[in-house]
């Protein structure tokens, strides 16, 4: 008689919170790099001139994306990575001993 749960090919608990974990850390991401990005750069964007101005609204909007892009895409690497380890670790029940 075996005492472990027979495998299931289509289990996929987990998948969603650790998507929904890594959206969530590069929102994070991308907004703690938008207020670093803007105290930067901000006076620039501001200024009035169109070409300083786009320069700098390029500048805070692809760092800010990049940094939000990173973050979520680390974040979601490290945690497949845990969840495989833990997937691949074999349960063996404790042996008993008979008398």
């Amino acid at each position: 008689m075996n005492d472990l749960p027979p495998p299931d090919v289509l289990d996929q608990r987990g998948r969603l919170n650790r998507l929904v974990a890594a959206v969530c850390a590069g929102v994070v991401c991308g907004a703690a790099t938008y207020a670093l990005v803007y105290a930067l750069a901000g006076h620039d964007y501001e200024a009035g001139h169109y070409y300083t101005a786009r320069s700098a609204g390029r500048f805070i909007f692809y760092f800010t994306g990049l940094a939000a892009v990173v973050g979520g895409t680390i974040t979601h690497a490290v945690l497949r990575h845990r969840a495989r380890k833990r997937e691949l670790e074999v349960p063996v029940p404790k042996a008993e001993v008979r008398r």
